[in-house]
């Protein structure tokens, strides 16, 4: 399996880091694929303390690979930055 999390901006209410897909996948050795994700605007938001979904400003990192991020598993990791704060629709 590949898993996708991504890592909201140090904010007081979102969690540390978030699944936002997976994809099943077998490969035999020496075998490569390649896999698309899509993130969508919900993907990159959280839910503050008043009780709002918003994407806040900040860096976000992606990681991709076989485990959550901080394991021995092999991965990818990129950040991306948002700039401005967005209110979101319920």
């Amino acid at each position: 399996m590949t898993e996708l999390y991504l890592a909201l901006p140090k904010l007081p209410g979102p969690p540390l880091r978030a699944l936002r897909g997976f994809k099943w996948i077998h490969l035999e050795a020496g075998q490569s694929r390649i896999l698309e994700f899509e993130l969508q605007p919900r993907d990159l938001s959280y839910v503050n303390e008043a009780g709002d979904r918003f994407i806040s400003a900040g860096d976000y990192i992606v990681t991709v690979g076989g485990r959550q991020p901080g394991t021995t598993a092999p991965q990818l990791a990129i950040t991306i930055s948002i700039r401005g704060d967005q209110k979101q629709p319920e």
